[in-house]
């Protein structure tokens, strides 16, 4: 009797510290950089959590009635320390680094998604660990199964041509596009796109005539803002119309969104949108 009662009792010890250590030991002030950050955030379920977003956070501070602080890579501590957080969350985008130690020596906790793969593995990555820091885990296991389905569901839809080219325009006609290791090469692996400009690393420069010469069957563009018009984009840059992806409807913006601060949720909404849209037009299989 007295062993039963000896096991029964380290027995509840051992599930108390289950929980406890499952739960944040205090009430959590949380301040999201990034908009794929805070927007994860959210997907866990720790939106009222939140008492300050950046600015690419906008939608979300105005959601959640909270302050906007700067833009991620330029954070101000004064405006942080202010707000008393417990935890700062943001991609590998936020800095300066100087800011950050300052807010480490007041004791807040900064937690920094790194997005080492550049594509949906980070992201897998990022929800098991906030589920693990937040106490989520029912939330996190959730929505990592939604995320593997909206997998599925990008690489069972029908494609035919592939090759592909990203251009990121600028309003001083400058081009750039995306190589390997960058979120948009990430998309285009997901959507089994051959990426034209993978053979250089990270976003580089490129010129109209090489792209005119590459001829690219599908062709994605962004601006440097969160949101795009596609018609509005193919008037302000001509020579978009010399191209046979143009001609062919096989032209499709991307949500500025999706490619800042890693692979994010947005970035495989929009790629599942994307390879969609393609699926649907005959002239972007044949």
């Amino acid at each position: 009797m007295k062993k039963q009662f000896i096991l029964s009792l380290l027995l509840s010890l051992f599930f108390l510290s289950e929980v406890t250590l499952a739960q944040p030991t205090t009430p959590q002030r949380i301040i999201a950089v990034g908009a794929g950050v805070t927007e994860l955030l959210e997907a866990l379920d720790v939106g009222d959590q939140l008492i300050a977003v950046d600015s690419t956070s906008r939608r979300f501070a105005d959601k959640y009635q909270i302050p906007l602080l700067g833009y991620q890579r330029n954070l101000a501590s004064e405006g942080i320390l202010a707000l008393q957080p417990n935890l700062l969350i943001g991609s590998e985008e936020m800095g300066p680094e100087s800011v950050l130690t300052q807010l480490r020596q007041a004791k807040i906790q900064i937690e920094v998604l790194e997005n080492p793969q550049k594509n949906h593995q980070d992201l897998q990555q990022h929800i098991q660990r906030l589920g693990q820091l937040l106490a989520k885990n029912k939330s996190a296991e959730k929505l990592s199964a939604q995320v593997m389905q909206q997998i599925r569901q990008i690489q069972s839809l029908p494609r035919g041509k592939n090759r592909a080219l990203f251009l990121l325009l600028s309003d001083k006609g400058q081009l750039s596009t995306g190589g390997h290791r960058t979120t948009i090469n990430g998309m285009l692996d997901l959507m089994q796109l051959h990426n034209l400009s993978a053979e250089k690393q990270g976003y580089y420069a490129y010129s109209i005539e090489a792209v005119l010469a590459l001829q690219p069957d599908i062709l994605l563009l962004s601006e440097r803002s969160l949101s795009q018009d596609l018609s509005a984009l193919q008037k302000k840059y001509p020579f978009l119309q010399q191209l046979n992806a143009t001609n062919q409807g096989c032209i499709f913006s991307v949500d500025g969104q999706a490619l800042l601060g890693g692979f994010n949720l947005s970035s495989l909404r929009e790629s599942q949108r994307i390879m969609q849209a393609i699926a649907d037009n005959q002239n972007c299989l044949q």
